[in-house]
């Protein structure tokens, strides 16, 4: 039973914490299904590309290069800076990768994305 779509006018406090709980697990679901989304979308790891264009000012040509476009396209499409949108790219590599456990808590509900958040910010520091 999804009790997040149910009436809000629960009387008892006790259904109304298991409303809550049941809320942030399907939460977590949908930021796991998002962050497989990101991958597919990045194909996994930075895609680089590298644009020639024609400087007005020098009337040169020169080129630009792109470190992660994908970045670029999730930034303009979730309305986010390129760099919360690169964390969340970083995050859901780390989550198809060696953080798999960690993606599948998340998918069940069993951690938040601020405990996601917390593993992969400390996984990044490790060597190797």
């Amino acid at each position: 039973m999804d009790l997040c779509l149910g009436p809000r006018t629960v009387v008892d406090p006790d259904v109304a914490v298991l409303m809550v709980v049941d809320c942030e697990a399907q939460i977590a679901r949908l930021q796991a299904e998002q962050l497989a989304w990101l991958v597919a979308a990045a194909s996994g790891h930075p895609r680089v590309e590298e644009i020639l264009v024609l400087d007005p000012v020098t009337d040169c040509e020169r080129t630009i290069r792109i470190a992660d476009a994908v970045r670029e396209e999730v930034a303009c499409a979730l309305r986010m800076s390129p760099v919360t949108a690169q964390q969340r790219l970083d995050t859901a590599r780390l989550l198809a990768g060696p953080l798999a456990g960690t993606r599948d808590a998340l998918a069940t509900g069993q951690v938040t994305m601020a405990h996601v958040n917390a593993i992969t910010e400390a996984a990044s520091r490790l060597d190797g």
